[in-house]
């Protein structure tokens, strides 16, 4: 079997200008261990079935999850479900305008693919 890590992509959706300090919300555990906490669906794995997920994560100033919607590039539901229960096993870093805790929306990008060779995306910085 095929060895599979999510990558994800992270798109700050609240940008803010230069005199801003401004930090996203953030996995208490880290983008490595929140990528390895997201499980591939086992009968798709064995079929070899790929896909993308684009995720929007609403995390409040208290760092309590509010709200997810996930859109697929197909039309199989577990996908769905693995990254909900990931998302939803997670305790969360609420975002930080100027050192202060604020709402925020977080978007991901999550690719399910099977591969040997795998790298991991977050920001655009490429981990092998």
């Amino acid at each position: 079997m095929k060895k599979f890590i999510p990558l994800i992509l992270i798109i700050i959706l609240n940008s803010c200008s230069s005199k801003y300090s401004y930090d996203e919300p953030k996995p208490q555990i880290g983008w490595e261990d929140f990528e390895k906490s997201i499980n591939y669906p086992e009968n798709y794995n064995r079929a070899g079935v790929d896909c993308l997920a684009n995720v929007v994560i609403r995390i409040d100033s208290a760092g309590k999850l509010k709200n997810i919607e996930i859109d697929l590039s197909n039309k199989y539901s577990l996908f769905e479900d693995s990254i909900k229960a990931a998302i939803q096993r997670t305790k969360w870093q609420p975002a930080k305008r100027n050192g202060k805790s604020v709402d925020a929306s977080l978007h991901l990008s999550i690719w399910f693919r099977i591969e040997s060779d795998h790298y991991i995306i977050i920001n655009g910085d490429e981990n092998k």
